[in-house]
C-alpha cells in the first residue's frame, strides 16, 4: 500500500479522489414568519406599559404577534 498524498485541507477542498467537494450552504428563509418590525414591537410594549391598550389590543393595533408581545411585556 502506498501513502496518501499530503495536501492542505482548505475550505471546500477534498483530497480523496472520486468524491464531491464538501461545501456548506447557507439556508435562506423564504417565508415572512417571525419577521415583525422591531419598532412596532417597541411601540406596542410602550402602549401596554402606559395602560393605553391591552396586550391583545396592542398586538392587533401594531400588527405584532400577541404571544411575542406578551413574552416581552413580562420581562
Amino acid at each position: 500500500m502506498g501513502t496518501l498524498p499530503q495536501v492542505a485541507m482548505e475550505g471546500a477542498v477534498d483530497w480523496r479522489p472520486g468524491l464531491m467537494p464538501r461545501t456548506k450552504k447557507r439556508y435562506k428563509c423564504k417565508n415572512k414568519r417571525h419577521q415583525s418590525d422591531k419598532s412596532q414591537m417597541v411601540r406596542a410594549i410602550a402602549a401596554v406599559k402606559a395602560k393605553e391598550a391591552s396586550v391583545k389590543g396592542a398586538a392587533r393595533r401594531f400588527e405584532v404577534p400577541r404571544s411575542t408581545l406578551q413574552r416581552f411585556y413580562k420581562t
